[in-house]
């Protein structure tokens, strides 16, 4: 046994501190310890031990990981790309060519909302998307190492960033406790690793020397002989895991050791580790009406963001902001002709004025109307990638990109053909032409055209995810899955009557229909089917707190979904007309053709 492998098993045993408050190693808080975790390899394979789920990998050089509340975890690859898997939400990419000469994406952290999320760079550099907030960076200092690892604090008002040769830095709550900067080291520090008890931290080093600041010592491999160095670690009960680039798994906590991937041929090595927390089922009985709030009328499907909910009112062209925590309205802003449903880029809302060819867009912190930008006929809610908007305009078939920075026009790519919002996925847009019956592909940046696929009758927006892309053809009732490696579609599946956009979550693929009751589940392995009868007018689904909840708008009900049994959980009434759902912390929130908005708590 080498002693790598008799200290696992010792540590795994040995330890037996009283539980604090867990930590994730990347920001996000549980109200428990953690029950599992991840261990991810450069190649974007995921791991699962414990009670962390198990997720098909990404695409691309993965560089590092944070997981958040409802085992949603959140992958960075080396192109600037954020993956999400789980209940993760994305909001954003990097923007490469706003990074120096030299610079890479090193570190991600999420708030503890899980509606934001930070990337930090090897100069220092901050990039905030969703909620997150910039309190400052180092990319103006001369480093003597290059920034390795950053970590957000519990409470999402500050962060720490550590180099490889330890030197700490500071933003925000964050409290300096001291470095390593100027100490000669044996190895690079590798990880900075919060002390659960919100006070102090730990460094890791590639040797498996452990530093510790105002956190108490757990233990070291320091002086052990090593088959690979120390990459990371991750805050563990009351101790910490670190985790090598072979894939060994080091406990120094009174948690049990779960495993780890040391004796398994890794197609390339270990780059880092997050921690996953318990995920309390939700019940029939779980659920209760928290409260209501009425806005404008005609409101859309509002989106929760920045601590508000933001509802379009068709009929009288504002936007409602409503306080999630109180569930009072606390602003009207008015926009252009029959706002659509907005979405959340960069520190901005983004409102598509259907009537008007129009894009208003509002600052998430002042609430203010920052320009109104001319796009083209019918424009639609825009996906958001690289610091650009896409708005794709249905009335005369073009895509107009916006600079999320500057909010001028960068270019409007003609499509020839018109269609809901596109989505982006690995750098190519993916178009659905509702009027060609076909499926047009174009780099997000260069905006040459790379493929044009034939599918079904009047595709619907598409989804991305396990390696695919899932095509609803709403006029002909099936679901066309493209290869994007080949650009080819590889089957095409049967589901209920007018399906609307698929939803890729929990390992699974979801599809409801305008006008059927079913909900058709695929299995992304072997594209088997099941459908479950929900109730009339079933709408997208939402995934959220490991289910799924289906509103189901002509009979005035929400269904809740579990697609691991296939199971309805339960079936509750919400009258007015219900619409597409929003999952927010533990609330489910409901809006309605009527205007009266239901919140529930689920658990």
């Amino acid at each position: 046994m080498t002693p790598r492998s008799i200290m696992r098993v010792a540590l795994a045993v040995a330890m037996s501190i009283t539980a604090l408050v867990a930590v994730d190693a990347r920001g996000a808080q549980a109200a428990e310890p953690s029950d599992g975790y991840w261990i991810l390899d450069e190649s974007g394979n995921i791991y699962a031990f414990g009670g962390a789920e198990q997720y098909v990998p990404v695409f691309g050089t993965a560089v590092d990981m944070a997981s958040g509340p409802r085992m949603s975890l959140w992958v960075l690859t080396d192109n600037g790309v954020v993956h999400t898997r789980g209940s993760a939400m994305h909001f954003g990419d990097v923007d490469m060519a706003s990074l120096d000469t030299g610079e890479t994406p090193s570190a991600i952290s999420v708030t503890p909302s899980g509606e934001g999320y930070w990337v930090f760079t090897t100069r220092g550099r901050v990039l905030t998307f969703g909620d997150a907030t910039n309190f400052g960076g180092v990319e103006n200092l001369d480093l003597d190492g290059p920034v390795i690892d950053a970590v957000a604090m519990p409470d999402g008002k500050g962060y720490y960033m550590v180099g490889t040769d330890g030197g700490v830095f500071a933003f925000g709550s964050a409290k300096f406790w001291g470095s390593m900067g100027g100490i000669a080291l044996d190895q690079p520090v590798n990880a900075l690793i919060p002390d659960p008890d919100g006070e102090g931290y730990w460094l890791t080093a590639g040797d498996g020397g452990i530093f510790a600041f105002r956190a108490p010592f757990r233990g070291s491999l320091g002086g052990i002989a090593l088959d690979e160095p120390v990459i990371g670690g991750i805050a563990y009960g009351a101790g910490y895991t670190m985790v090598a680039s072979d894939g060994g798994a080091f406990v120094f906590s009174e948690l049990a050791f779960l495993g780890s991937v040391a004796d398994l041929d890794l197609p390339t090595p270990v780059v880092s580790i997050a921690a996953s927390y318990p995920v309390p089922k939700v019940t029939a009985d779980s659920i209760e009406l928290f409260g209501t709030f009425t806005v404008g009328d005609g409101s859309w499907q509002g989106r929760a963001g920045f601590g508000m909910m933001w509802i379009p009112n068709r009929t009288e062209d504002t936007v409602s902001v409503v306080d999630r925590e109180t569930l009072t309205v606390v602003d009207t802003i008015p926009v252009g002709d029959e706002p659509f449903p907005v979405s959340l880029g960069g520190d901005k809302i983004w409102v598509p004025n259907n009537s008007d060819g129009t894009v208003t867009v509002i600052d998430a912190a002042t609430r203010k109307v920052l320009k109104t930008i001319a796009t083209g006929s019918q424009p639609r809610t825009p996906p958001h990638y690289d610091g650009w908007a896409y708005v794709s305009n249905r009335g005369d078939g073009t895509i107009t990109v916006i600079d999320h920075d500057t909010l001028n026009v960068i270019a409007t790519i003609p499509i020839g053909g018109g269609g809901q919002s596109p989505i982006i996925d690995n750098g190519l847009i993916w178009f659905c032409d509702v009027d060609q019956d076909r499926v047009v592909v174009f780099d997000a940046k260069t905006f040459v055209q790379r493929a044009v696929i034939p599918v079904g009758q009047k595709p619907y927006t598409a989804s991305a995810g396990y390696g695919r892309i899932w095509v609803p053809n709403h006029g002909e009732n099936t679901v066309s899955v493209i290869d994007p490696s080949s650009f080819k579609v590889i089957t095409t599946i049967t589901v209920g009557t007018q399906p609307y956009r698929p939803v890729v979550a929990y390992d699974k693929v979801t599809v409801a229909g305008a006008t059927s009751p079913d909900l058709y589940v695929i299995d992304p392995s072997n594209y088997g089917t099941e459908f479950r009868n929900m109730a009339d007018g079933a709408y997208m689904p939402t995934p959220g707190l490991d289910v799924l909840w289906v509103a189901n708008n002509l009979s005035n009900t929400v269904t809740v979904f579990d697609p691991s049994t296939y199971e309805i959980v339960t079936q509750f009434t919400v009258p007015g007309g219900p619409q597409k759902p929003v999952v927010f912390g533990d609330y489910v929130w409901v809006s309605t053709d009527s205007g009266v908005s239901y919140v529930y708590r689920a658990r």
